[in-house]
């Protein structure tokens, strides 16, 4: 069998903002509903039989007590909002399993169902219908796969390699690094570069080193890494600083390729690491 796990936050969006709105006799807007419902219902009509949504029932998450400034509900059309619970009860009402968060997120769901379902031998394959790029680090060869419902287009392994430069692995590393909302450093310069160019020096570095050291995790929610925390990096990798003779970007300056720096694990294991005593 297939398992499909579906990002139902994710569809409620595009739902919302692709399809003309829809009001009830009582005034509600329920356009995005209607739309989700549809496409599920699309999914099942296409031969899934093992179907699961997940939905971010609240906005906030303990994320939000962990790092200040981390996505709230602030902005969110009330429109879009008022349908995310009737959503959940009218794929309910169809038979679909649905699972609403509330302390953690829709994408952690999909991670743990993700893993749960990959390690049962009666699974052909796991579906995680969703382009977005954080799902990417659950991607196993062609067992664990995203699927871009919009674009009909399935990225496997080798396509986050190709989307992104990097493995699953390396994907929460490439996407803290790259996400910085402030200067971008390149790594391997040292020199202050624009984002396209930090976007093209993560993938070089990640491609010697999987992960970066464990004690630079992102600060501030991934967005305020300074110069000193991108020398520190430099430096936990052996790269000269600049002016040093030494490498250029594409070549790090110590450990083989695939190798990992001592101590290092990838910054973000937040979807990963959903607890599965319960499983």
């Amino acid at each position: 069998m297939k398992v499909h796990l579906v990002d139902g936050t994710y569809e409620l969006f595009r739902h919302f903002f692709g399809a003309p709105p829809h009001r009830t006799a009582a005034g509600h807007e329920v356009a995005a509903v209607r739309g989700v419902v549809s496409s599920v219902l699309q999914l099942l009509g296409e031969g899934a039989t093992h179907v699961g949504v997940a939905t971010d029932h609240v906005i906030e998450s303990f994320r939000n007590d962990l790092w200040p400034g981390y996505k709230t509900g602030e902005g969110v059309d009330p429109d879009l909002w008022s349908q995310a619970w009737p959503l959940e009860a009218a794929l309910s009402a169809l038979g679909v399993v649905v699972w609403p968060m509330v302390e953690l997120e829709a994408d952690d769901a999909l991670a743990s169902g993700a893993a749960v379902a990959a390690d049962d031998p009666a699974v052909e394959q796991v579906i995680i219908c969703t382009p977005d790029k954080d799902l990417g680090q659950c991607v196993r060869g062609t067992r664990v796969v995203q699927l871009d419902r919009r674009k009909d287009v399935v990225i496997d392994e080798g396509g986050v390699a190709a989307k992104f430069g990097v493995g699953p692995a390396s994907i929460p590393d490439a996407i803290t690094s790259i996400g910085c909302r402030y200067r971008q450093r390149n790594f391997a310069s040292g020199y202050t570069r624009s984002s396209s160019s930090a976007y093209r020096a993560v993938p070089r570095l990640l491609s010697q080193y999987r992960c970066f050291p464990r004690r630079l995790r992102y600060r501030g929610g991934g967005a305020n890494w300074n110069d000193a925390d991108w020398d520190e990096v430099r430096r936990e990798l052996g790269i000269g600083a600049p002016g040093e003779d030494g490498p250029g970007t594409d070549a790090p300056g110590t450990g083989a390729p695939g190798t990992e720096v001592p101590g290092a694990e990838p910054i973000s294991r937040d979807i990963a690491a959903v607890d599965r005593s319960g499983d």
